[in-house]
């Protein structure tokens, strides 16, 4: 498997998880109505508006940056491609983390605000 093969396959696998997270979390939120889609420092929501922007930010963010990363690795020419998966690597992993940290927020003020338990 080449160096770019590879880069697509992380990239495709940190994308399906954040999606698959999402898919998740958004089962478990109040069927209808807006969500929580920011969070004060005290991890309370504190602005609400529509759901999938919160579930999708950043699994769409995360495709973005993937696409001017992988470009720029290829646009650089072979030697450097490890450069860009390296790049990808760390990318994936930060935001993955960020985006399950928003997704445990988005959970606990579904819990704290008494609303119902969304659907099964």
């Amino acid at each position: 498997m080449t160096d770019a093969a590879i880069v697509v396959v992380f990239t495709l696998t940190v994308l399906s998880a954040m999606l698959a997270l999402s898919l998740q979390v958004n089962r478990r939120l109040p069927p209808e109505g807006p969500v929580a889609i920011h969070f004060d420092l005290r991890g309370r929501g504190d602005r609400l508006g529509n759901r999938w922007l919160v579930l999708l930010a950043m699994p769409i963010g995360y495709l973005l940056s993937s696409g001017v990363t992988i470009g720029a690795a290829l646009a650089a020419g072979p030697g450097p491609l490890w450069q860009g998966l390296a790049i990808q690597g760390g990318l994936g992993a930060v935001l993955f983390a960020v985006h399950l940290f928003v997704m445990r927020l988005l959970l606990r003020w579904r819990r704290s605000s008494g609303s119902p338990s969304g659907r099964s």
